[in-house]
């Protein structure tokens, strides 16, 4: 049940209402400072006593508690749900050469990968590794031009997960060019409050009933990186069940993929379902505009922006499961700078199932002078 605290004007007014009568204003005692004085003084006093309960009221609660605090709740109600922590993108890399290489290249690890800075947002440098699955040092062989690599981001968070297309730069000897691939694990960032407590009233409100329907997507959701899941029931007939997940990134990656179903199958009960962890159908947004702009502002400033605000209204769309064009319109035009545009593509709103995620597709902006 949710706790009211008053405010100090509503003490004030109970101060009131004692010395004076009920509805009366502190106003009316004109003449009679000293006592005017001593009940904001008590008033003071007493809504620092009420502030101090309220802090640890909300301390021990799940739904008010922040921070460390948060934390703790979530040992004392849950046995699964914490805090997921920041993690680094690991990228699969294209290393080139302009000429077939005369002998063995070895790309050393810890080779440095950088990206290009773009506005304000700094260049992010990757660092070239090895891992259990592929303990090999990358090496261009000779009379040939390219080799696969993966590095890792130098720091943590999603900024790390880049996309094909990306422009980047290599910082080692005996590559002149190199592309990204592909997002082989995702980064994340720290899982924030809201998300967490999310997760927390969600297990609270459905304990583990050992494989319910309603189970799945909770347990999927412990693993750093998946950012939704949904059950489909009978997805493949009687006896299975098929687990929808999301990334970061949208699109799980196929390692995240493979991480769940490990996670899974472990909590899946004797004789119990056959869970299939799935990534949804992507359906990609193309959009088209014409675009004019404001005096003093240039296109190749706005346009990343544009972009941007498109990515994030697609991303939003995914949850009322129907991408809207009077939203892609607004995300255009709520860029500074936009004095006009229209919108060509899509030319109505795209309705989306329960399985499909909607992604980013190909931009076609162009501007009109």
């Amino acid at each position: 049940m949710a706790i009211e605290f008053p405010t100090p004007d509503q003490l004030m007014q109970k101060f009131v209402n004692v010395l004076i009568g009920e509805g009366a204003k502190i106003e009316e005692l004109d003449d009679q400072w000293l006592v005017k004085h001593i009940a904001i003084g008590t008033r003071d006093m007493v809504y620092d006593q009420i502030m101090a309960a309220k802090s640890v009221h909300e301390d021990h609660s799940p739904f008010t508690a922040k921070g460390d605090a948060l934390d703790e709740q979530c040992e004392e109600w849950s046995s699964i749900v914490r805090r997921k922590l920041a993690k680094k993108a690991i990228v699969r890399f294209n290393a080139k050469r302009s000429s077939p290489a005369s002998v063995d290249t070895p790309i050393p690890v810890g080779s440095l990968i950088t990206t290009q800075a773009i506005g304000d947002m700094p260049a992010i440098d990757f660092y070239v590794i090895t891992t259990k699955d592929e303990p090999d040092i990358p090496v261009i062989p000779a009379g040939q031009t390219s080799t696969y690599v993966l590095a890792k981001c130098s720091i943590e968070g999603k900024i790390g997960n880049l996309s094909a297309g990306t422009t980047v730069h290599p910082g080692m000897v005996g590559v002149d060019t190199i592309e990204v691939v592909e997002l082989v694990e995702e980064g994340a960032d720290k899982e924030d409050d809201e998300t967490l407590r999310g997760r927390l009233i969600e297990d609270i409100q459905n304990r583990e009933k050992g494989g319910t329907e309603f189970d799945y997507p909770i347990w999927a959701k412990q693993i750093t990186g998946v950012v939704s899941a949904r059950s489909i029931p009978l997805a493949r007939g009687n006896g299975t069940l098929d687990l929808l997940i999301t990334g970061t990134n949208g699109l799980p990656t196929q390692e995240l993929i493979d991480e769940v179903q490990a996670f899974i199958n472990k909590k899946i009960p004797a004789g119990g379902c056959s869970v299939l962890v799935k990534a949804p159908t992507p359906i990609y947004v193309d959009v088209s505009a014409q675009i004019k702009l404001l005096p003093g502002f240039t296109f190749s400033t706005i346009l990343p922006q544009i972009k941007k605000a498109l990515d994030a209204c697609i991303e939003a769309e995914n949850k009322v499961l129907i991408v809207r064009t009077n939203k892609l319109r607004n995300a255009i035009n709520d860029i500074e700078g936009v004095f006009n545009f229209t919108l060509d593509a899509p030319a109505k709103d795209i309705p989306l199932s329960g399985g499909e995620l909607a992604l980013p597709g190909i931009y076609t902006l162009t501007e009109v002078v």
